[in-house]
């Protein structure tokens, strides 16, 4: 293996009709591990809150977090879904990656604290240097239009990153100005796409069978939390039935009650994932990728907020397990 290459594009705009077969990495599938973590992390935020500050702040400081983390994963598609390399240097960009984000993740309980925010903030880092790698290093002009507007992006997203640094948000807040250079990070793309300002001439094409199913993979951790949630739910002691039906006529069942919650949680889960993958495409030519740029940016943002819908879903599995008695 060749320790350096220039990224080259997976496809051209003259080949767009035309996708072989989507294969993703070892790493990609390995990177997607972490927001196994990230799910049941986040999720367990929201359920520790929901008892101290309500639904309603929990839910929402939850998001934020969520939000934030989910970031790294779609600039990571976003990158490997148009660029194909394969040698070592990139290679050790792709662990740095898995090693911040992990970090990232490790701290979202304490977001406030300096390494939940040097850890976003290097991500977006690496992501600039493969945009810059690609200004400077690549033939193709599409690349070279492309790379030097997402470069620029990535630039602003990071000052933005440093705006809790600067003295001008007092205290230091460092959920609020990540969430708002996420929010750059997404909205320049929407808006770009929105007004019309992508061409064949400043863009490289998607490879959209790659996309699907990689978002397929993503919605199946989302479903795996809410399965791990039912999976190790801890059974009631016969202490603990026999005090609810002392204490509550409607759980004068006891542990019957229990399992009815827990084969209820079941089907519920199954349930989402019939929704999820029958109301999916994975096929390029119907993919509103395909179809519509305006749809396609309004499809793809709609997937990180279904994402964190099935967070709250595995949560409220276990909170209805482990609370049943109340």
């Amino acid at each position: 293996m060749v320790f350096w290459t220039v990224p080259q594009p997976i496809k051209t705009w003259g080949t767009t009709t035309h996708e072989e077969a989507a294969h993703a990495r070892w790493m990609d599938l390995f990177f997607d591990l972490l927001y196994v973590g990230v799910a049941f992390l986040v999720g367990h935020q929201l359920e520790h809150n929901f008892h101290h500050h309500g639904p309603t702040h929990s839910v929402w400081l939850s998001f934020q977090h969520f939000f934030i983390l989910i970031g790294p994963w779609f600039s990571n598609l976003a990158f490997y879904s148009r660029f194909d390399v394969n040698d070592t240097f990139h290679k050790l960009i792709d662990v740095a990656e898995y090693v911040l984000v992990g970090c990232a993740a490790v701290f979202v309980a304490s977001p406030s604290s300096t390494a939940f925010w040097w850890a976003i903030v290097g991500v977006r880092i690496l992501t600039c240097f493969r945009y810059l790698e690609l200004l400077l290093c690549t033939e193709h002009g599409n690349c070279t239009s492309m790379a030097r507007y997402l470069c620029g992006a990535e630039v602003v997203a990071i000052v933005l990153s440093c705006v809790n640094n600067s003295g001008f948000v007092q205290p230091k807040d460092f959920t609020i100005t990540l969430v708002v250079a996420q929010v750059f990070q997404f909205g320049h793309v929407i808006v770009r796409v929105w007004l019309g300002s992508f061409s064949r001439a400043n863009s490289v094409p998607l490879h959209i069978g790659f996309v699907t199913h990689r978002v397929g993979e993503l919605m199946m951790l989302m479903l795996g939390e809410s399965v791990l949630s039912l999976v190790v739910t801890k059974i009631p002691a016969a202490s603990e039935t026999d005090t609810a039906a002392t204490s509550t006529p409607f759980y004068n069942m006891g542990i019957t009650m229990f399992h009815a919650s827990l084969v209820a949680g079941f089907l519920t889960s199954v349930s989402c994932m019939w929704l999820q993958y029958s109301s999916s495409t994975f096929h390029a030519r119907e993919h509103v990728l395909r179809r519509s740029g305006r749809g396609g940016v309004v499809w793809m943002n709609v997937v990180w907020l279904h994402a964190f819908v099935l967070v709250v879903v595995g949560v409220a599995l276990r909170m209805m397990l482990t609370r049943w008695t109340r």
